[in-house]
């Protein structure tokens, strides 16, 4: 395995930059996001195909594209395209993918607890009410402020100005959506909900390492 997605601050601030980014263009509600060192997972409703399709394009060809210089990788980024397992609408099925989705770091036995993971994991987020930031790099903004900046240099036929890197940056918070059949339920109900999971979740991973 290849760890391009490994823990930093930078791979943080960048997928979720991505991913928010993606969420604003296509309209996507996600429920939940955890990432590991080689793969992620989320937990998505979508509207229809095309919305999942253009989505999953958008997120997966700009975390190849940025975390790949991030970590200086030139050769293919994935492994293989993305898998999307369809969920059933009953409550103990979107319950279960969210659990699954939660139990990720735990399961694998990287951390003993969730809050312990130093990469992006929405426990947090959902149980504390944490926004998830990150930062989008607008390179094809950028891209046209260099080429501006190269013609003024040339008619002036001075030497191409600066443009400041911060110029293209842009923030942005993963809004994260309550499971669809959790939607009636106020806002510390579905915290407390998702807190029991998390506890449930290390409690059967620390008896598991017991045996």
């Amino acid at each position: 395995n290849r760890y391009l997605l490994r823990p930093s601050e930078e791979v943080n601030d960048l997928f979720v930059g991505v991913v928010g980014r993606a969420q604003e263009l296509y309209g996507m509600r996600i429920c939940a996001l955890t990432v590991l060192s080689t793969h992620y997972h989320m937990l998505l409703i979508p509207e229809d195909a095309e919305q999942l399709a253009d989505f999953m394009e958008h997120v997966n060809g700009n975390l190849a594209r940025e975390a790949g210089r991030l970590v200086g990788w030139r050769g293919r980024f994935w492994r293989e395209r993305c898998h999307g397992i369809p969920i059933s609408p009953e409550p103990e099925a979107l319950e279960s993918r969210l659990r699954y989705v939660l139990s990720n770091t735990i399961k694998e036995n990287l951390v003993a607890r969730v809050s312990q993971w130093e990469g992006l994991h929405c426990a947090e987020a959902l149980i504390d009410g944490k926004p998830m930031h990150g930062t989008w790099y607008d390179r094809s903004l950028e891209y046209e402020a260099k080429r501006q900046a190269g013609r003024r240099a040339a008619r002036r036929g001075t030497a191409v100005e600066e443009v400041s890197r911060a110029a293209f940056m842009q923030p942005y918070e993963l809004k994260l959506a309550p499971l669809p059949c959790w939607q009636k339920l106020p806002p510390a109900a579905i915290r407390k909900k998702v807190a029991e999971i998390v506890t449930e979740i290390e409690a059967e991973a620390a008896e598991r390492r017991k045996k």
